[in-house]
């Protein structure tokens, strides 16, 4: 579900050339003052933007009805971490780390918040750097929980595709697209989330043909 209470600014209007990310409340007759959510700010750090979905819609900075995501080096210079800020009482809530610790050189590459506003699909090389993975974080209550990572096993120097993830309409599927074999085709994979571990099933018959991309 989407929110109509707040709006969300970037760019370096506290310390010049560091970008931040604030929200206004925007329910009112007048819009209140910006609150920044991208705290603590390191030294040039900035908002790391990732382009759009296929439907338009911003993956740099995402709301759902009750809060805030977006991606930055706010905590560490150099490291891409996912963000996300409460926004379910009258001022925003505590700003949290949604993703896990990340390895040297391991950065939140993409995320993707689901239609109801309920969890965070996100890919990042967090366990081996340069080898990209699919983790699922509960926000339900405004409060972060532990990632879950979602993709089966990997094999050698394969990954999941960092901007081929879908969530379904009603937020109970998550498909996308991985190579689990080193130097494979890309395969489409359907995760149902359940109420516990997700559980992900191949969508396509084993392929048997030479490997090229997005088969």
């Amino acid at each position: 579900p989407s929110q109509t209470r707040w709006a969300a600014v970037q760019g370096d209007f506290i310390t010049d050339n560091d970008d931040a990310v604030a929200v206004i409340n925007v329910e009112g007759a007048t819009p209140a003052a910006a609150v920044t959510v991208s705290t603590p700010l390191t030294t040039g750090t900035s908002l790391v933007g990732t382009g759009t979905t296929s439907n338009g819609v911003r993956r740099d900075v995402q709301f759902s009805a009750s809060g805030v995501a977006f991606l930055g080096d706010f905590a560490t210079d150099g490291v891409t971490e996912l963000f996300y800020g409460d926004l379910s009482g009258a001022s925003p809530g505590a700003t949290q780390t949604v993703n896990g610790a990340l390895v040297l050189d391991g950065d939140v590459q993409d995320f993707l918040m689901s239609p109801d506003g309920s969890r965070i699909a996100y890919v990042a090389d967090e366990t081996t750097d340069a080898i990209n993975e699919l983790y699922v974080v509960d926000i339900t209550g405004g409060t972060v929980g532990a990632p879950q990572r979602v993709n089966a096993a990997l094999s050698g120097s394969s990954d999941v595709t960092n901007d081929d993830y879908y969530w379904s309409p009603d937020s109970r599927f998550l498909a996308y697209l991985a190579d689990p074999v080193a130097s494979g085709p890309e395969e489409p994979v359907l995760v149902g989330m359940g109420d516990g571990t997700p559980t992900g099933n191949q969508v396509n018959p084993p392929l048997s043909r030479p490997p090229s991309s997005r088969d």
